[in-house]
């Protein structure tokens, strides 16, 4: 059904609202020097040429794209192999989505331990070019810049959502799909112990993980070869891709667009501050918040 006369100027107010709290929100961050980088000197630009090669960035992907397209659908099909017949109806359809989510769990799980263990025998050159901490203080000082930058990114998200929301509505009508995120959780709800340990996967794991992926090896890789801009645009059009799924429809419109303005303030704020901890910060914010309004 085609968004009426009234529903589409309810909509547009809103967004209108939407856009003047996001202005000014990021005006005051600008006045307090929040957009600028800090200045840095040709000598300690030579100090923090990339150390982190492609054959890192290849080696931690292999790991994450082998648990997560052999290993666990692996795990999956033998499961199904030993599943009993006659379970059958609904009861089959929670063991199943309680299976799944159990398998996302391993899988998550398994590359969070695999990629300690690739860490581990990294040098403490590329440590440093990860985190960039010299203290606590630093690290929580990071984490916290993070975090705060969420009070900035996400009234953007709202308006850019808002916008595609609306476009596709009046485009289309009634196309809006439960984005697989969601589904996942809401299957949960019949299983309180996993759905809380999904939910610190997802708040705590997921974003550590991403972060290290994305922020850490790959946007520091191609900030070798495209300069600091072009790298974050770079990554972010990979990793607002990397969580396309069939099953969403045109929802992935929406969900990609959105994912790539996330992925730039990440990328930012993770050259601001030096340290992939500060868009840990933000990424475990935003995921944080998006379960609490999914369970709310």
């Amino acid at each position: 059904m085609i968004m009426s006369t009234i529903e589409l100027n309810q909509s547009f107010s809103l967004l209108f609202l939407e856009m003047i709290v996001a202005t000014l929100i990021s005006r005051l961050a600008y006045k307090c020097g929040y957009y600028h980088f800090p200045e840095q000197t040709q000598s300690d630009a030579r100090s923090k040429e990339a150390v982190i090669s492609g054959r890192n960035v290849f080696a931690v992907f292999a790991i994450f794209f082998f648990i997560e397209l052999i290993f666990v659908p692996t795990l999956y099909l033998v499961w199904e192999t030993f599943e009993q017949e006659t379970i059958r109806g609904v009861i089959v359809e929670h063991a199943n989505s309680d299976v799944q989510s159990i398998l996302n769990l391993i899988g998550i799980f398994s590359v969070a331990a695999a990629l300690i263990v690739y860490l581990l025998r990294l040098p403490k050159s590329i440590f440093r070019q990860l985190f960039g901490e010299r203290s606590i203080k630093d690290a929580l000082y990071n984490l916290l810049m993070g975090v705060l930058t969420w009070i900035i990114a996400y009234p953007w998200i709202v308006v850019l959502t808002e916008t595609i929301s609306i476009i596709l509505l009046y485009t289309y009508g009634e196309t809006h799909i439960e984005q697989l995120a969601v589904k996942q959780v809401k299957q949960l709800l019949h299983q309180p112990a996993l759905l809380w340990i999904t939910a610190f996967a997802v708040v705590i794991v997921v974003p550590i993980l991403e972060e290290l992926l994305f922020r850490g090896f790959l946007l520091t890789w191609l900030k070798g070869y495209f300069g600091r801009y072009k790298a974050i645009i770079i990554t972010s059009v990979i990793f607002s891709l990397f969580h396309y799924s069939s099953s969403q429809g045109i929802e992935n419109i929406n969900l990609i667009v959105a994912l790539f303005l996330l992925s730039c303030y990440l990328g930012f704020i993770r050259e601001r501050q030096q340290s992939v901890l500060a868009s840990i910060g933000l990424h475990s914010t935003f995921n944080c918040v998006s379960v609490i309004m999914i369970l709310s």
